[in-house]
């Protein structure tokens, strides 16, 4: 047999041969690389994250969920779950994928300093993807093609990138930054949920992303439609299992050095390597279940959820030892107060939660109505201490009000009437 013909025939071999049926956490373990510009670079471990190791099974073709949602802080290695996905859904079971972006620049810088260094690092990848800017790739920065499929990085405010072909995987990227809708055509993640209807239970759909206003957060919106799991840590004196909630971290006046997670059961306070030395000595092969009968942190369904639909609440407390320190966490708390801007950005990007509005939020129409005072007009209430009066001219008319002004800015309108002619 001629080498020509012996390397045909491992071809072929090579593409009749089935996928191994392994989920995402082993997959990534046995061929993921992280590149040398991570934290730390080298094999993908999964019990370097253990958070992680459900996320990725849930969302494996083994797996009877067929949507997976992320609400997440930052720092925690989310971004990696999703090219751990991404990078199985190419390798390992291939299908056709769309990854939707806020905008195509977003798309753009995905590929730049995310897929192409997994890829570069990853050798399964690079055997499947070619490189863009090889000759003859027929690959371009907004589409890959590999045996069995073709991805495509598509924005979330263009109709045809969401209503195109027929795919079988979709991967939503910070869903909050997202147009609420396309025109006249709906939502952007209903439009490419829909392209995945002929794949039935084998489609998956995965999502993550930081939250942020309250009852506008698109990733919040998408949890709640899920079964909520959260991280629950067993304490480390009496093994009682509980989710992370920051208000169990507390501190000294001032000091957040000394910051300690109290038990909600015992109410003995450790300091964060106590809790995670034991919580995240995890082996490989345990299920959730295993983990939270050996006294171990694993994920708990809070929720019924929707048929199919998982979803997790992961905060940056969870990440392991070193990469965010409650006691950095505390401190970058203390420094946020008083200071509304920073107190929204540490509750969306460190607890991952919704921020919600200080007054739109708690005060609706009745309940303003409730507040109002009767008193009668060009009356100065008793607690008011000085009367002003102001003038809007207009082209044709002036515009006059009349307020009084008490303590604490409290004021009460008095009079306000328009004077018609010319000015």
């Amino acid at each position: 047999m001629s080498d020509a013909a012996a390397i045909y025939l491992r071809a072929i071999a090579a593409a009749l041969k089935p996928d191994d049926r392994v989920t995402v956490s082993e997959w990534a373990a046995k061929h993921r690389v992280l590149p040398v510009d991570t934290p730390e670079p080298g094999p993908w471990r999964n019990l370097r994250t253990p958070y992680c190791i459900d996320i990725q099974n849930t969302m494996s073709p083994g797996s009877s969920y067929r949507e997976g949602w992320v609400k997440k802080g930052h720092q925690v290695g989310g971004s990696a779950i999703g090219e751990n996905f991404v990078g199985h859904a190419i390798c390992a079971a291939a299908g056709s994928m769309l990854v939707v972006f806020a905008t195509l620049e977003d798309a753009k810088q995905w590929e730049i300093t995310r897929f192409e260094e997994m890829r570069k690092s990853t050798r399964e990848l690079r055997r499947r993807v070619r490189d863009a800017d090889r000759a003859g790739s027929n690959n371009t920065k907004l589409r890959k093609k590999y045996p069995g499929g073709v991805m495509r990085l598509v924005s979330a405010n263009r109709v045809g990138g969401l209503k195109s072909a027929t795919i079988r995987y979709v991967k939503f990227e910070e869903p909050d930054e997202y147009a609420l809708d396309i025109g006249d055509q709906g939502d952007p993640i209903t439009l490419a949920k829909k392209r995945t209807s002929n794949f039935g239970r084998k489609a998956k759909i995965y999502g993550d992303g930081t939250p942020t206003i309250k009852d506008r957060s698109a990733i919040d919106r998408q949890f709640r439609r899920g079964d909520q799991r959260r991280w629950h840590l067993c304490c480390p004196d009496c093994g009682h299992a509980q989710p992370l909630e920051w208000a169990q971290l507390k501190w000294q006046d001032q000091q957040p050095e000394t910051a300690l997670y109290y038990c909600v059961a015992c109410g003995t306070g450790n300091a964060e390597h106590v809790w995670k030395t034991r919580n995240y000595a995890r082996e490989e092969g345990l299920s959730e279940d295993d983990c939270a009968a050996r006294g171990l942190a694993h994920w708990k369904a809070t929720a019924q959820g929707e048929p199919g639909v998982a979803s997790w609440h992961l905060p940056s407390m969870a990440a392991p030892i070193g990469w965010r320190p409650w006691t950095q966490l505390a401190a970058d708390w203390i420094g946020a107060q008083g200071d509304e801007e920073a107190l929204k950005a540490f509750t969306n990007n460190e607890l991952g939660e919704v921020w919600a509005e200080t007054i739109k939020g708690a005060l609706n129409a009745e309940r303003l109505r409730s507040r109002a005072e009767s008193y009668p007009l060009m009356v100065c209430p008793a607690r008011g201490l000085i009367v002003v009066g102001a003038v809007d001219v207009q082209d044709n008319r002036l515009a006059v009000e009349l307020r009084a002004y008490g303590r604490g800015e409290e004021s009460w309108g008095l009079h306000h009437g328009e004077i018609y002619g010319s000015p």
